[in-house]
Formats: C-alpha cells, sequence, structure tokens
C-alpha cells in the first residue's frame, strides 16, 4: 500500500488496507522498520519504508501474513514448535496458528482459558512438552507465542546413554565376579594340595611327593 506524507492512503493492492494505517503510525513514532499487527484472527508483519524525491512524499507499507511457513522455518533452526496466541474480545486466548501435530494441538486449544498459559512443562496428546511464552503485542488485544520442546525427543540421548552405562556396569560386574573367581581358584587349589599333603605325612605316608601345580 502507499500512503502519502499525512499517512491517508493512496492505493494499495488489497482492500482493508487502510487498516494499516495505525501500524505505520506505530513505526514511525518507534523509529522502527517493522512492527506486528493484528486484523481479526490474522497477524501480519508490517515493513514500511519512506519515499523521497528528494523530499518525503509518503510511505510504502507492505504486510506479510503470519503463517504456518515461519513457525516451520523457527523449527527448522531450532527444533522449537509453536502455537501463536491471541487474546480475543472475550479475553480468552485462541490459538490463530500452529506447526504441531493435530492430536497436540487439539489438547493444547482445550486447554486455553482467560489465564495466560502457564510456561513449564505440558501432558499434550500423550506426550510430555516443555513450554514458554513470548510475548510480541501487549496492549487490549495481547499476542504472544507459545514455544514448545517435546522432552522425550530432547531426553531420548540421555536415556540411551543411560542404557549403555548400566550395560557397561553388568558387563563390568561380570567380568570382575569372573576374574575374581579365577584369582581365588589359583590361590585356593595350590593351598588345598599343601594341606592334603600335609594330612597325608602326619598319617605316615611319606611315599608321593608334595605336587607343585603352580610357581
Amino acid at each position: 500500500a502507499y500512503f502519502d506524507d499525512q499517512q491517508r492512503l493512496v492505493a494499495a493492492t488489497r482492500d482493508g488496507a487502510g487498516a494499516f494505517g495505525p501500524a505505520l503510525t506505530q513505526i514511525i513514532r518507534s523509529n522502527e522498520s517493522a512492527v506486528l499487527a493484528v486484523q481479526g484472527n490474522q497477524v501480519y508483519q508490517v515493513v514500511a519504508a519512506q519515499v523521497r524525491t528528494p523530499a518525503p512524499q509518503g510511505w510504502v507499507l507492505m504486510a506479510f501474513a503470519l503463517d504456518r511457513t515461519v513457525l516451520d522455518d523457527l523449527q527448522a533452526l531450532s527444533e522449537l514448535q509453536g502455537m501463536v496466541l491471541l487474546q480475543g474480545p472475550a479475553k480468552a486466548w485462541v490459538g490463530i496458528v500452529d506447526n504441531l501435530e493435530p492430536a497436540a494441538a487439539t489438547a493444547l486449544r482445550a486447554g486455553l482459558g482467560r489465564e495466560v498459559p502457564a510456561a513449564g512443562n505440558l501432558d499434550l496428546g500423550g506426550e510430555r512438552m516443555r513450554a514458554r511464552l513470548v510475548a510480541l503485542i501487549g496492549g487490549e488485544q495481547p499476542l504472544g507465542v507459545l514455544l514448545l520442546r517435546s522432552l522425550d525427543e530432547a531426553l531420548a540421548p540421555y536415556q540411551q546413554l543411560q542404557l549403555a552405562l548400566i550395560s557397561l556396569t553388568l558387563l563390568g560386574v561380570a567380568v570382575f565376579a569372573g576374574v575374581s573367581v579365577l584369582l581365588a581358584r589359583g590361590l585356593s587349589n595350590p593351598i588345598t594340595a599343601l594341606s592334603a599333603s600335609a594330612r597325608r605325612l602326619d598319617g605316615g605316608d611319606y611315599d608321593p611327593p608334595v605336587p607343585v601345580a603352580a610357581n
């Protein structure tokens, strides 16, 4: 959309672009290049650039819908899933876009209410998830994204390591027991033979030699 230097809409590629006027005002006042704006149940990233010829003549504004593609990109970079949450006029939080599994998304939406979703561990569709809410927009219509990470997936490598350590411990115990038995036999067999020879000599039998089976 194109707005003049008085922030009045001049032309746009879609109907309803005038609703982004407050977002343009926010960009100008905050001296930022982009802001988030909510229109209905859709979230947009709004970017504006000033037109100069060479004096300021107006503003070119572009709005990009915040959809699942953004969340998929976030998951590819950080392995974090997410659900964008919006607090509607009834003050109840609603999920407007997510990239969760259907069962997890249904369970999460069923648990939403007027309270801000709490951070911590959640059980969604039989899977343990770690959650953290990040606020994106405040004011009368708060917007946030609930970031989620599967605890089962995160702990899987440590569980495999735990099994490996248990296996190594059991193997070490078995080897130690086997070596102990061999050492005990190596020490006790010569003593047992010597004791038998001593009893034979004590009984007056001097003919058989005393056996030496080891050094």
